[in-house]
């Protein structure tokens, strides 16, 4: 009898001794990389990860905290942004954010249809927050970047506002300071 007994159709089946011998190589190859990769992040003990989704449907993962570094693609964000007090925050602003004073010393991006994912990408922001006028294929491009991008598409009117800003609070978990800008 044959050391390697015949498989179906007449063709040997490989030794098991070959087959080990291929799992133990394939695992002495993937083992470093396991040991030495990168932890997924995980949320903190005794909170779950909220997903919820932006203003085209999209999901977008609420940050734990406040982000650090936040990118506003339009002016009436900013202007959101510094009244709930994050202004330190914000890391990258459009051409026509010129109010409050602080927006103007800050990095410029572009404008609102021409923003440059060089320079947003550059400031290295834990979100950016979109407006409808921002072209979607920018956006999207943004977003292929591995950024946290949050599009809103609200505030036609002056009653849109406090849902702006009860949304814009929410994404940058700061809640309780948006409640207090609306009831003001």
């Amino acid at each position: 009898m044959s050391r390697f007994p015949e498989a179906r159709g007449g063709k040997r089946a490989a030794p098991r001794s070959s087959v080990s011998g291929v799992v133990i190589t394939a695992a002495l190859l993937v083992l470093p990389s396991l040991l030495t990769a990168e932890p997924s992040p995980r949320p903190a003990p005794g909170t779950a990860t909220q997903v919820i989704a932006d203003d085209l449907g999209r999901p977008f993962t609420l940050p734990a905290a406040t982000p650090r570094r936040i990118v506003s693609m339009a002016p009436n964000i900013t202007e959101i942004l510094f009244a709930l007090g994050l202004g330190g925050r914000v890391a990258g602003v459009t051409r026509f954010c010129d109010w409050p004073e602080a927006a103007r010393a800050l990095p410029k991006i572009g404008g609102l249809v021409d923003p440059n994912i060089e320079i947003i990408r550059s400031l290295d922001p834990d979100l950016v927050i979109a407006f409808r006028g921002n072209p979607l294929r920018l956006v999207e491009r943004v977003r292929k970047l591995g950024l946290p991008v949050f599009v809103l598409d609200i505030g036609r009117t002056l009653d849109d506002l406090a849902p702006l800003i009860e949304r814009i609070g929410r994404i940058t978990r700061s809640e309780g300071r948006a409640a207090a800008l609306n009831a003001s």
